[in-house]
């Protein structure tokens, strides 16, 4: 494997590797969406994040995949850029929203027994006399 061929392979195997997504790639993704919105985000972070997912990807790549497969320091960077203009593009559509929403959401979600503490409360009012 040389080349371009090799790019896209690495990229399509980071891409659907769901341990890599969920392990690697959804944190950076958090992290990244974070810093959008707090407006510290810079290109060169998100290089320097996705370069750790590719690094990752090539390590797994060559455990499960090809245990010869040289990338070179070209490959790695084209597929770190991919990824990072990849994020970008989703990021600006909306799609990695659910990443925070999640937190914020669980964070203020009232447990089923709360809930129901809440309703009987309601339907059934405690009446408190004050002699």
């Amino acid at each position: 494997m040389s080349g371009e061929h090799s790019a896209e392979s690495l990229e399509l195997f980071i891409t659907n590797d769901g341990y890599l997504y969920k392990a690697v790639r959804q944190p950076i993704e958090r992290a990244l969406v974070l810093s959008k919105q707090a407006g510290t985000y810079t290109r060169t972070d998100a290089l320097r994040r996705f370069d750790r997912l590719v690094s990752d990807g090539i390590a797994r790549y060559g455990r499960e995949i090809d245990r010869n497969a040289k990338f070179s320091a070209a490959e790695r960077k084209s597929v770190a850029t991919s990824l990072a203009e990849y994020f970008e593009v989703e990021h600006g559509l909306g799609n990695r929203d659910h990443l925070i929403a999640g937190t914020s959401a669980s964070a203020h979600r009232k447990s089923p027994a709360q809930l129901d503490r809440e309703i009987a409360q309601i339907a059934h009012p405690r009446v408190t006399r004050r002699y």
